[in-house]
Parts: C-alpha cells; structure tokens; sequence
C-alpha cells in the first residue's frame, strides 16, 4: 500500500541536525532499520524511489534535507516529508517500499515526523492524498474542503501544482499533552510503536 501524499523548514525552533543525531544514533529497529533525514548525496535514491511508488519528486531536490528516510540495509525501505508553515504544516510522500510492508515501517515515520512537527510548535497537519484517505482517517485525519485549507498551505508547490484536484484534502490537529503520565516527546522519537496499519 502506498501513502499517496500528494519539505522547507525555515523559521523552525528545534534543530534538524539535532534531532537527525537523535535518530541516527538510538533509532535502530526490527530488521536494522534507520531512520535517519535525507542527505544531498540521496537526491537520486529518493528520486527513483518517488517514481517508482507513482508519487510526485518534481520538486524533493529543494527539500531534500527535511525527508526522512528509513534504511534498511542496502536500499530504502520508505520515506516522508514535511513543509512546516508557521503553526500549520503539509504532509507530504509518505511511501512504503513494496517489500517492505506491513512491517509498521510508514507507521513509524508518520509519528516521528509528527513528533517533530510537535516540537516545532505545529498545530496542524495538512495532506493531499489520492490513494490512501482511510489509512490517514486512522491516523486522526479528518477530510475538509480545499477552501478551509490556510494560505500558507496553499502556496505551496505541491497544493498548488503537482498533486490533482481529485486528490483528497485531510487536517489532523496536533494537541501536546500536559498529562504529567504522558513520557516527554523527545523519549516517544524511539519507542518505535507502530499503531493501526497495513504497512
């Protein structure tokens, strides 16, 4: 099944860098997968892996540093994205290698890249999807019109020019817990719960 989701990460509080070491170096998981951000020297890897899962990498070059990867061994088992905009941000190319599913691996990269649009004080998700509305409905997305769509989201490329307009537009609300049971969000990053999913 792949998550048709249809990054630029500028003014962001919680740095890239120390959150990618986080990763690189307590996330390994079952199978010795690594989730790690994306690198200029990926640009191809990711281009060929967009393509071959049917989704769009017109313009992944710009936004390379801020897609997340997921490594198994020798090639790349899936990928996701985000554009953050303010408090509101678009989730974007989130895929599952063929091979690889139902292995809870786009589970895995949809919450750590929540976590970390959480810790970049995001308030909402957007997402264009064609193929996989009810995954996302799982995922505490709900389906909204295009017009209630903020206009930062709007402007960006992806809204405005490469996914159709028979995509499916979803919003999901991210509300950070104050419950003082509930583990900091940076200790979350490598729990490597999977929750509800085929992948």
């Amino acid at each position: 099944m792949v998550l048709g989701t249809c990054l630029s990460f500028g003014g962001t509080r919680f740095s890239t860098l120390s959150f990618a070491q986080n990763i690189r170096e307590k996330e390994n998981t079952v199978e010795d997968i690594l989730y790690r951000f994306a690198e200029d020297t990926d640009i191809p890897m990711v281009r060929r892996f967009l393509s071959t899962v049917n989704l769009p990498y017109e313009d992944i070059d710009k936004h390379i540093s801020h897609c997340l990867l997921a490594i198994k061994k020798d090639h790349l088992a899936g990928m996701v994205g985000i554009e953050i905009a303010g408090n509101t941000a678009l989730l974007r190319s989130l895929a599952v290698d063929e091979i690889d599913r139902n292995k809870h691996i786009g589970s895995t990269l949809f919450d750590k890249i929540r976590s970390y649009a959480q810790l970049n004080d995001v308030k909402e998700l957007y997402l264009l999807t064609a193929t996989a509305a009810e995954f996302f409905e799982r995922k505490e997305f709900k389906r909204i019109n295009r017009d209630e769509v903020p206009e930062e989201i709007k402007r960006t490329e992806e809204f405005k020019n490469i996914c159709p307009s028979t995509a499916v537009c979803m919003k999901r609300e991210i509300v950070l817990s104050t419950d003082s049971g509930q583990a900091p969000i940076e200790a979350r990053l490598h729990t490597g719960q999977a929750g509800m999913t085929t992948l």
